[in-house]
């Protein structure tokens, strides 16, 4: 006989859905089948982008200013040793606007890409900073500086969020009635590195 799965439409956030999910499976293995080996595995999508999160997270990280990495402004191919190779490597990355911070999310339509995913909340944020630090939106350097603040923000928040989902999985791990912790490899990894403002990156798709 064919298995026949159907889908169930479920409402709230992924990530916290993702997290109640996988308590729910442990409870109930412990509770049908109590001491027998068991694998899970629990895939978040967070930190992806669009760096998504709930509500409650909406508000944190406002106040802050993050340190911003040495190399931010760094305009790559621009240097003058840097090789032929790597200026046309770096002119076609700009071209096509490949993980350029501020041309992918920048709070100016005159400087963003036309053809990327819009960062609805980044532009948002980015035009708020401008206005609070009364920084020039044309000005290259300071753009791309409230770029940086308004993406590390959002970024940071889905992070805040994916980091209290694993943590209420943990706790139901170390808790009294599933008695876990003594007999529970837990392994915790990630599926690539992220540019994080680095040479006035974001993204994944991008070697430097």
């Amino acid at each position: 006989n064919k298995l026949k799965c159907d889908a169930q439409p479920t409402k709230g956030f992924e990530t916290e859905i993702l997290s109640s999910h996988a308590i729910e499976w442990l409870r109930e293995h412990v509770r049908s089948q109590r001491c027998s080996p068991f694998y899970l595995e629990v895939d978040f999508k967070a930190t992806h982008e669009a760096w998504q999160h709930p509500k409650k997270y909406g508000s944190w990280y406002r106040h802050d200013t993050f340190a911003e990495p040495a190399s931010l402004q760094h305009r790559w191919g621009e240097g003058a040793d840097d090789a032929p190779a790597v200026k046309e490597a770096a002119r076609q990355a700009t071209q096509r606007h490949i993980a350029i911070m501020d041309l992918k999310m920048g709070p100016e339509a005159k400087y963003r890409c036309n053809q990327c995913d819009r960062n609805q909340p980044v532009e948002r944020i980015g035009k708020e900073i401008l206005e609070k630090k009364k920084w020039d939106a044309h000005n290259a350097v300071e753009r791309r500086r409230a770029v940086y603040q308004a993406y590390i923000q959002e970024y940071a928040r889905t992070t805040a969020a994916l980091d209290a989902a694993v943590g209420s999985i943990m706790s139901a791990v170390d808790s009294a009635d599933l008695r876990l912790r003594d007999r529970t490899v837990v392994v915790f990894c990630a599926d690539q590195g992220f540019f994080l403002g680095e040479h006035g990156r974001t993204d994944k798709r991008l070697s430097y």
